[in-house]
Order: C-alpha cells, then sequence, then structure tokens
C-alpha cells in the first residue's frame, strides 16, 4: 500500500481477527514450498481451478480413502506427526550439541 497510516490500519485490524480465528499455529515456510511444487506439478493443467483444489486437497487434513489401504484417523495422523516433530528437534539439537562441541 502506499499509505503507510491505511497500511498500519489495514495491518492492525487483520493481527485481531486472526488472533481470534482459531486456526492452529502452521509453519509458513514448509506450507509455501508444498504448494511451488505442487503449482510446478500443476503446470500441464489446463485450467486454474484444477491446480488450486490440488493446493486445497494436499494441504489440507482430509483424507480421501481408498479401498484396501490403511486409513489411520485424524488422532493418528496427529501422533505421528508429533512423533516426527520430535525425531526433527532430537536431529536438530544433535546438529547444534555437534557444532558447539568444536
Amino acid at each position: 500500500m502506499k499509505c503507510r497510516e491505511v497500511a498500519e490500519k489495514e495491518l492492525d485490524q487483520w493481527i485481531e481477527k486472526e488472533a481470534v480465528c482459531d486456526i492452529e499455529q502452521f509453519s509458513c515456510e514448509a506450507t509455501n514450498t508444498t504448494i511451488k511444487s505442487l503449482i510446478a506439478t500443476a503446470r500441464g493443467f489446463r485450467n486454474l481451478n484444477n491446480m488450486f483444489a490440488l493446493i486445497y486437497l494436499r494441504c489440507s487434513d482430509l483424507t480421501v480413502p481408498l479401498n484396501n489401504r490403511y486409513q489411520p484417523s485424524q488422532k493418528k495422523i496427529a501422533e505421528l506427526r508429533e512423533l516426527q516433530n520430535a525425531r526433527k528437534e532430537a536431529s536438530m539439537e544433535k546438529k547444534r550439541e555437534s557444532i558447539h562441541a568444536f
């Protein structure tokens, strides 16, 4: 925006709305990377709606049931994500310790 006062007002309004929206916090970088890779995949799509549908499907917690395949519950998916995040954090901590050891 060209006017600083208007931009500050808009930002303040957005922060107020965001504070009460009840959306869980997520990693912007990971989501951004996912979306960029999906856009690269969608280059052959005939229209943008198909690309947006692909992004919404991939970035949501929606699970599409497939016949004869294991479908974990939302609770199990959350547990697996927590385990994966804990492993990543432990790995990063080991890297930090090895850097400080030198």
